[in-house]
């Protein structure tokens, strides 16, 4: 039985994409170890009005490398919708989330006019 590859599967953010940040440490070999990310704004549920957080969506080393910065700078500051996976795991403390961007093709996409100024 083959699967279609127009079902879609994940979380879809709503925001503004305020930026990306790389983070670099050094592995326990040694070796640096390179994250990259990229923030999307989004308003507090039950908050203040006008009150937002910034989500943090962390991006693979391989679709970074595919010139993926470039487009980003286009979006930046943009409303756009992010297509990504929650990724949860336990902690000492309890329980951590992490957003992580999905290989899909159009993984962010600019909103068309009319629902961002709803957003």
């Amino acid at each position: 039985m083959s699967q279609s590859n127009n079902a879609y599967a994940g979380t879809l953010l709503a925001g503004r994409l305020v930026g990306q940040r790389v983070e670099e440490r050094k592995g326990n070999d040694g070796n640096p170890w390179i994250q990259y990310f990229i923030g999307i704004e989004v308003p507090v549920a039950n908050g203040f009005p006008g009150q937002t957080d910034v989500l943090e969506v962390q991006v693979s080393e391989k679709i970074m490398n595919a010139a993926y910065h470039t487009a980003l700078k286009d979006l930046n500051g943009k409303h756009v919708f992010v297509s990504v996976y929650p990724r949860v795991f336990a902690t000492r403390n309890g329980a951590g989330m992490q957003y992580n961007l999905t290989n899909e093709e159009n993984n962010i996409v600019a909103q068309p006019t009319s629902v961002a100024k709803v957003a």
